[in-house]
């Protein structure tokens, strides 16, 4: 049976508080990391996959191709890990039976507006958690595991 523990959406994807953090607080067996970029990178792969515990299992694939993946996927707890809103909202067009999305950290970047500590947002990222919101799916922010949480809603974006 698959078992989705943990949709995060994380800019900096695989690290060090990803590891010893969330990947021990869910106890998952496997990370379906979505992303285009890394998708298309050997180099990158290569990185992520050395860096990765070898008691669990790693996956990288683009988005077009994250369901098929993901049904090939039998017995397992799975985090999906993304780079970026845009890309949890994909997931979810593409049926993925995600009810809940927590954000780490997100950057400042040129016209972007703080939502709470660490996380910024952009107009387009804005809509699309409002989006993901208007769907059913909870968000919030939580940057480690003991962190308390900042539940998302549209009035406060």
């Amino acid at each position: 049976m698959k078992n989705i523990v943990l949709v995060r959406v994380d800019e900096r994807l695989i690290h060090g508080q990803f590891v010893t953090a969330w990947l021990r607080q869910t106890d998952a067996t496997t990370v379906l990391l979505v992303d285009d970029m890394v998708n298309s990178d050997d180099f990158t792969q290569k990185i992520y996959m050395a860096a990765f515990p070898k008691d669990k299992k790693l996956i990288i694939s683009g988005v077009e191709k994250a369901i098929q993946t993901f049904d090939t996927l039998m017995d397992e707890k799975i985090i999906l890990l993304v780079r970026d809103i845009n890309c949890a909202l994909k997931l979810i067009q593409q049926e993925f039976d995600i009810h809940n999305i927590i954000i780490g950290g997100v950057g400042a970047k040129n016209g972007s507006k703080k939502i709470c500590r660490n996380l910024y947002f952009v107009q387009k990222e804005i809509d699309c958690v409002k989006e993901i919101l208007s769907l059913g799916v909870a968000v919030k922010y939580q940057l480690v595991p003991n962190d308390k949480s900042v539940i998302l809603s549209s009035d406060k974006l």
